[in-house]
């Protein structure tokens, strides 16, 4: 919206007809650009971690997807699993009893897979859950934004059934004092799954822009837990059911333009500065 106003502005001061001078609508064009400047560089967001693209990634140790680089300073790690069984050749798999779908825009069918899990029915931060941690350099603090991904189910048994697929984001940040703090309600999705079959569940976002202990942040550890359970709420573990997660991506924006920022558009006011005591002395 304020680059909007600003825009507008540029092209009033360009066409206006209003008796201003040249000189005077120069002059606020450059000022207005220092400010344009700094604005855009607060509010544009950018991808600072991506994980899972289709590629046979390590199961263990998870990173970022292959030629990702990370923006606004961050360092993304790789993503770990606590509590969660990914089964035989998993999380990162191809294949849960029937062949995945590839990934959308990626590079291959691997998913992040996972045994349906019931310990505990609803998501905690502390079991369950695959991890990854964004850490700042120190200089330039950041926002967290969104999270988003690609969801599915599969189900690798003969037996048709309907179950509801769950999972909480939990942020640790240095601004929360060693507590995860939930990013957003739990989600969950019922859907029956017929006999060695997958369900496309929907695509996820969680925006976290108005979330205080995510802005202004040097480093930030994600936990997404996972909670599931049968349509009739039995506690067992189903080793041929899962549910599985790719274009993992992380968006945030600059807390504070960087100091290379600032310098542009302090260059840019001084010009107009003088612009206008240049202007001064020939009159």
């Amino acid at each position: 919206m304020r680059e909007a106003h600003l825009v507008n502005c540029f092209e009033h001061l360009k066409s206006s007809d209003q008796p201003c001078s040249l000189f005077m609508k120069k002059t606020a064009l450059v000022a207005a650009s220092a400010c344009y400047i700094v604005m855009t560089a607060s509010s544009n967001a950018a991808v600072i971690a991506k994980y899972i693209d289709g590629s046979d990634y390590s199961d263990t140790s998870t990173p970022v997807v292959n030629g990702f680089v990370s923006q606004l300073g961050v360092t993304p790690g790789d993503m770990t699993v606590s509590g969660l069984n990914g089964g035989n050749g998993g999380p990162v798999r191809s294949a849960f009893g029937i062949s995945y779908p590839s990934v959308s825009g990626g590079a291959g069918a691997n998913w992040y897979t996972f045994n349906m899990q019931f310990t505990p029915v609803s998501p905690v931060s502390s079991s369950n859950y695959f991890t990854f941690t964004l850490t700042g350099n120190g200089a330039q603090a950041f926002d967290l934004t969104q999270i988003s991904f690609d969801w599915l189910a599969a189900n690798s048994t003969t037996t048709a059934d309907t179950y509801n697929f769950g999972y909480q984001i939990f942020i640790e940040t240095d601004k929360t004092a060693g507590s995860f703090i939930s990013a957003h309600p739990a989600v969950t999705e019922l859907t029956t799954l017929n006999a060695t079959s997958y369900n496309l569940l929907p695509s996820q976002t969680v925006n976290m822009s108005g979330i205080a202990e995510f802005q202004g942040i040097n480093s930030a550890t994600i936990r997404i837990a996972l909670a599931d359970s049968t349509s009739t709420g039995t506690d067992v573990s189903l080793g041929g059911v899962a549910q599985a997660f790719s274009n993992i991506t992380v968006e945030g924006v600059a807390s504070i333009p960087e100091p290379s920022t600032y310098a542009v558009a302090g260059g840019l006011i001084a010009l107009a500065a003088g612009m206008v005591v240049r202007r001064r002395r020939k009159n």
